[in-house]
């Protein structure tokens, strides 16, 4: 049986890169500041808050589905303790936020499927008058070049095989670590050894040691050191083939688009080529039953425990797959509903 979707594998990485010698940079737009690439997107943020503060106390303004793990990994990361977090409902409540006149005030804005239309934009410039703004591209990445202030960062670890964060607003490499974590090492382990599961599938004992060496990696995320992209994983970025990625991408999402917007007992969130997110009241039955046959879903911030969260469920809907794996994927989930 096939699976659709989980990280990816080792081999993944060729079906992305261009075929010709010409290189494509996505990232790259005329600004004053040149993009950094630290190894996920908490090196980025936890950098950011500390050249934001320098040491001083600062008040952190999240969006109340943010991951809570992300946060304690960000907040482990970044020299600077003398930092609170508070909660806010995205987008409904950014121009009521009342925050504290004695310390830095820096509110994260996660673009969320979406980027600013005119209302956002008006408000973003009048929120950036009270407040240090970083973007969060991280569920969008490849619209980072649409960002509207200095600071803004995304992550590439979700849709391609490396372990790259494009950051932008730093104007220093200091305290940054070049050596690999051991976050990515054993990330690399994983990847091999999942290879070696999708050539014998038969081989159980190579898919239960890819899964432990995945689980192990995200769990070594919780360290006190910011760590830069690796220059290699940097310069295959320059070669990825972003155009073909997301051709593909956008091909699968409006398939199995046109095919769930007729089932009644799901809503569909805005979306594009990252995943196909939907909110359904049997998250869990589902996440189980479509598990089974071969095809794994993920959820977004779990552990923030916001409705949302108790509601959504992501659907891989990316370049590893053509149409008949997301006919599998409608009919799959059609009779799990229906049933």
């Amino acid at each position: 049986m096939r699976y659709i979707g989980g990280d990816f594998a080792q081999c993944d990485l060729a079906r992305c890169l261009r075929k010709g010698n010409d290189t494509f940079d996505f990232f790259l737009t005329s600004s004053e500041y040149k993009p950094m690439y630290f190894e996920t997107a908490s090196d980025g943020l936890a950098a950011m808050i500390d050249e934001i503060t320098k040491d001083s106390s600062a008040e952190i303004f999240f969006p109340d589905n943010y991951c809570r793990q992300t946060i304690k990994v960000i907040l482990g990361k970044a020299t600077n303790k003398n930092v609170t977090v508070t909660f806010y409902d995205q987008l409904k409540s950014l121009l009521k936020l009342q925050n504290k006149q004695d310390s830095i005030k820096i509110l994260l804005i996660m673009h969320f499927n979406s980027v600013f239309d005119q209302e956002a934009i008006r408000s973003f410039e009048e929120l950036d008058s009270r407040f240090v703004l970083i973007e969060d591209f991280v569920q969008h990445p490849l619209e980072i070049s649409k960002r509207k202030g200095k600071y803004s960062i995304n992550s590439l670890r979700k849709i391609l095989p490396l372990d790259v964060a494009v950051c932008y607003g730093l104007t220093s490499k200091d305290n940054y670590i070049q050596d690999p974590s051991d976050y990515y090492k054993l990330k690399r382990k994983a990847e091999r050894k999942k290879t070696e599961f999708l050539i014998n599938t038969s081989n159980t004992d190579h898919e239960k040691q890819y899964l432990k060496l995945f689980k192990e990696a995200e769990l070594s995320l919780v360290n006190d050191k910011i760590y830069l992209a690796q220059n290699l994983d940097v310069e295959i970025l320059k070669t990825i083939d972003f155009e073909e990625i997301l051709a593909k991408r956008r091909k699968n999402y409006k398939f199995l688009y046109s095919k769930l917007i007729g089932l009644s007992d799901i809503e569909i969130l805005p979306g594009d080529y990252f995943q196909m997110m939907i909110l359904t009241g049997a998250q869990q039955k589902i996440k189980v039953k479509l598990a089974e046959q071969g095809i794994f879903t993920s959820i977004h911030w779990l552990d923030s425990q916001t409705e949302i969260s108790r509601n959504e469920l992501s659907i891989p809907i990316d370049h590893r797959y053509d149409l008949e794996d997301m006919n599998r994927i409608f009919n799959n989930l059609s009779k799990i509903l229906i049933g």
